[in-house]
């Protein structure tokens, strides 16, 4: 009886090593998952952010159309300055590549119809640090006319052939 009991006396109480890398494996596992879902939010909240500068500068370029009858875009100093009062809080870049916080503005002629009209569409785009774009669009003439909805890896706004095809309801 005694020597059973020295045994035990003797062993000494701890975690093994097995068992110490167990709980840093699933320890491990679990701040991943949480930094994945993290980085997950943090995108979705940068495209949300876009989207919504994408927006203020559509309605800016929206009221600006109502008020001057013609859609200004990003061309020109004049015309960004007069863009830059209606909307402050936006950078609104050249007609270039958006870059940043940039915001972008195309405007164009579209042929409806067999006729030809002037500042009929309009496209906002921007991009976020991770290189998504988002743009909105809208054509005022044609049997296309109404407002158009993207995102994408490459450049948006070239035409209302590429943008025909977005979405119709929203991003």
């Amino acid at each position: 009886m005694g020597d059973g009991h020295t045994a035990v006396a003797s062993r000494e109480e701890g975690f093994s090593l097995v068992e110490l890398g167990v709980v840093l494996l699933v320890i491990g596992i679990l701040i991943g998952i949480g930094l994945s879902a993290f980085r997950g939010a943090a995108r979705a909240a940068e495209l949300a952010a876009v989207r919504q500068r994408v927006m203020s500068a559509y309605r800016a370029e929206q009221a600006l159309k109502i008020s001057t009858g013609v859609y200004l875009g990003t061309a020109t100093e004049q015309r960004r300055a007069l863009l830059r009062k209606e909307e402050p809080g936006l950078d609104w870049g050249s007609m270039s590549e958006a870059n940043g916080e940039d915001v972008i503005v195309r405007v164009g002629r579209y042929t409806a119809a067999g006729k030809l009209h002037r500042q009929s569409w309009v496209c906002v785009e921007s991009v976020a640090s991770s290189g998504q774009r988002v743009a909105v669009a809208n054509l005022s003439v044609g049997p296309d006319a109404g407002t158009y909805f993207a995102e994408g890896s490459q450049r948006l706004c070239r035409s209302p052939r590429t943008f025909i095809g977005w979405s119709t309801l929203s991003w």
